[in-house]
């Protein structure tokens, strides 16, 4: 099957956003299951990488806005695709386009929500070679100021993490 190496020596990052918008204490439990299999088995090296924008501007009106970002894909083989975006997202588009002759293919067209991230496997591998990926992230703000980009819970992003075989260089 396909696996991620993860080398000696290496390190991974992983990011979790916890956000308590009680007037109260909360408590709960987070993990992370990481499954190590026999390099026998392994077919294909994976790797993610993130596709979107920086360039995120949502008034506070409480209508649907968009974000968008475009990127030239490599020779790889799409599988999987994760929209990551913080609590005013709604909706995830990822297409791609073919240079030419611009014919254009809906790879994930789906609802979002901060409270279920969810990783989309792709019912089979999509190559991606000569073509552009534009990826859209569709928001709702009603919270009383414009969202920016930003790493913090109370901002925005527009990415889509793409899982692909082989590994990005």
């Amino acid at each position: 099957g396909i696996a991620i190496h993860v080398r000696a020596g290496e390190t991974l990052l992983f990011n979790l956003h916890l956000v308590n918008d009680a007037a109260v204490p909360v408590s709960g439990f987070s993990a992370i299951q990481v499954q190590t299999v026999d390099p026998g088995i392994v077919t294909a090296e994976a790797g993610m990488q993130l596709a979107g924008t920086f360039l995120i501007n949502i008034p506070s009106d409480g209508l649907l806005h968009t974000a968008a970002g475009a990127c030239f894909a490599t020779d790889e083989l799409l599988f999987a695709v994760q929209p990551r975006m913080h609590s005013k997202g709604v909706h995830s588009l990822l297409y791609l386009r073919d240079l030419p002759p611009n014919q254009t293919t809906t790879i994930l067209d789906a609802d979002y929500s901060v409270d279920a991230q969810v990783i989309h496997p792709l019912a089979t591998m999509v190559p991606t070679a000569n073509k552009e990926i534009f990826s859209t992230c569709f928001y709702i703000n009603t919270r009383g100021s414009t969202a920016t980009y930003g790493e913090s819970s109370t901002r925005e992003n527009c990415f889509m993490g793409l899982y692909e075989t082989p590994p990005p260089p």
